[in-house]
């Protein structure tokens, strides 16, 4: 398994991109701030900015700040037009969409 070190300063974080999609998880909703973890990783995989981001996604940086500090959980919608925006892969986007 490949743990990916999700290091953002002082609230670091070691849970892994695999962990968030292990067999277990996947039936379940992920948690807000699992959630907002996981956008962030891919954020920064794409080397976005929550600014850039939310121009392409219609969003505003506020909103993407609050789900990736799991004070705001987005509806099936909104994480589709993030998942876009990001050009995820349909098989993640089912994946991590399908509970929501």
């Amino acid at each position: 398994m490949v743990r990916l070190a999700l290091d953002h300063g002082p609230t670091a974080c070691t849970t892994s991109h695999t962990d968030l999609m292990t067999s277990s998880n996947l039936g379940k909703s992920p948690s807000a701030n699992e959630l907002g973890m996981l956008l962030r990783h891919w954020r920064d995989l794409r080397g976005r900015s929550q600014l850039d981001l939310s121009f392409d996604a219609g969003l505003s940086q506020r909103q993407i700040s609050f789900i990736e500090s799991g004070r705001s959980v987005p509806g099936r919608q909104t994480l589709l037009n993030l998942a876009q925006a990001l050009d995820i892969s349909l098989r993640e986007r089912k994946a991590h969409v399908a509970p929501a």
